[in-house]
């Protein structure tokens, strides 16, 4: 981690499969990221190489949960999926 810069990297409606315990990740489909420069050139090339980098996670309460960030490469759609991360049963998100 050690990132300085906080940036936000997408807003999404929570479903079933992103609060599902045993799921365990939380899928963002490459359209619907707000930036892409929340990555640095390492970060890319990790990714690109199926490696795993980890990151912070800011919940609306100001919380921060250590993550592991990776690329799943799909057919139809990229995505980022975030792991080794559970939303705590005390979170204000809800699934809707």
């Amino acid at each position: 981690m050690g990132g300085s810069n906080s940036v936000l990297v997408i807003q999404k409606q929570l479903f079933f499969s992103d609060m599902n315990p045993q799921a365990s990740r939380l899928l963002i489909s490459f359209l619907q990221v707000e930036s892409y420069e929340f990555l640095n050139e390492f970060e890319v090339e990790c990714l690109k190489n199926k490696e795993a980098i980890k990151a912070c996670l800011v919940e609306p309460s100001m919380e921060e949960t250590e993550i592991s960030f990776k690329w799943w490469d799909m057919r139809k759609n990229s995505k980022y999926v975030v792991t080794t991360f559970v939303f705590p049963k005390s979170s204000q998100l809800r699934k809707s």
